[in-house]
């Protein structure tokens, strides 16, 4: 089933909501996203890059308030004369930032775009799959998020920024690094708008990437913003590489949020244990057993201002 759809398919909520883990806002949806083709001009390309060489003299964001920390990712990460993958882009001004500072850009979307950009290349997701593309690195700004929730016309599927992931990680080259910005507070789905990173989606998410570095990200962001409110603590990049992880996760979670992980409880489910097995590397704590807990309670107090038939239809799934 493709999007956008106004109301949540029953048999994907147990999943959506990683069997409760993660709190329920349906306060917001998106109609409008899903035009079939887009609009990359060469006037449009040089009004972001003229943005951008404002904002970066005035220390200043152009759109996403991360844009401010984009000059400092690239002077300690540079990407001159490096292939960048930008995945996901509602207009060019991403690819913009990837030519300023060096690199070359080409265009990963849902959608089909239409562009005049010189050199610029732009693929679906399905081309991308076919093409079997090669990149020195991927940078994907505010997009993650909203992959498999069917706001831009995909397919709706639970897992799709997993799956985002992985795609990354094939494009990438060993070694190749991967520059996410997503919005981090507690977890979250803000259907169709976006998913909210907490401690549970992020471990997930970020599961076969070495962490590298982060810009503007605390492990306290874990804790505050999403649910009913709807908005992140913070929007961070994320510095991955194409590598075997180890213990560099170890830096997201704080003392409060290695507590959660060592809860114990005969009730389990898959994602239960992804994020204990994952968890397990930073705490000693016994994988079969452990239940991540979650301020709010499985399905509980943090679903009771949903109304109506999505109550109903989560509480049947969930019980």
């Amino acid at each position: 089933m493709r999007g956008p759809v106004f109301s949540i398919p029953n048999e994907i909520l147990s999943d959506l909501t990683m069997n409760g883990i993660a709190q329920l806002s349906v306060h917001w949806f998106y109609g409008d996203t899903s035009a079939d083709t887009l609009e990359f001009s060469i006037a449009k390309y040089e009004n972001c890059r003229r943005r951008i060489d404002e904002a970066i003299k005035s220390k200043a964001c152009v759109y996403y308030s991360s844009d401010y920390f984009l000059p400092s990712v690239f002077e300690r990460f540079p990407i001159i004369g490096k292939t960048v993958a930008v995945i996901g882009s509602a207009s060019p001004l991403y690819e913009a930032y990837v030519e300023r500072f060096g690199g070359t850009p080409l265009t990963i979307e849902y959608r089909k775009i239409k562009s005049d950009i010189p050199e610029l290349k732009t693929y679906t997701v399905e081309q991308a799959e076919i093409a079997n593309l090669t990149v020195d690195c991927v940078m994907s700004i505010s997009s993650i998020e909203h992959s498999g929730l069917g706001r831009y016309g995909e397919e709706i599927d639970p897992e799709g920024d997993i799956k985002a992931m992985a795609l990354a990680k094939r494009m990438v080259k060993p070694g190749g690094l991967f520059f996410l910005q997503i919005p981090v507070g507690t977890d979250t789905v803000v259907w169709n708008a976006e998913r909210i990173y907490g401690q549970y989606r992020l471990i997930r998410l970020l599961r076969e990437w070495e962490l590298v570095d982060h810009f503007g990200f605390s492990p306290d962001m874990l804790h505050r913003g999403g649910g009913y409110s709807a908005q992140p603590a913070g929007e961070p990049i994320f510095v991955l590489r194409n590598a075997d992880p180890g213990l560099s996760h170890r830096r997201l979670f704080d003392d409060a949020a290695l507590a959660n992980f060592k809860t114990t409880d005969a009730r389990r489910s898959r994602f239960q244990a992804e994020v204990a097995e994952i968890a397990s590397k930073f705490v000693e704590i016994d994988i079969n057993y452990v239940l991540p807990t979650w301020p709010s309670g499985a399905g509980g107090r943090s679903l009771r201002s949903v109304t109506g038939r999505v109550l109903r239809a989560i509480k049947r799934r969930l019980s």
